[in-house]
């Protein structure tokens, strides 16, 4: 009995583990990818504001 809620603890711990890894993975790219889409924006703009 002990032994098994031993190991449901540790399938638990490594489910969190990896969904946290998942979900900072997941951040940093949607970070990365909101940053150079705003970076892409402001030359655009930039650009449009020269031509005007």
């Amino acid at each position: 009995m002990f032994n098994k809620n031993k190991n449901e603890n540790i399938c638990v711990d490594i489910g969190i583990f990896i969904f946290l890894c998942l979900s900072v993975v997941y951040l940093d790219v949607f970070l990365i990818n909101s940053i150079s889409f705003i970076i892409n924006n402001l030359r655009l703009r930039t650009h449009f504001v020269h031509l005007c």
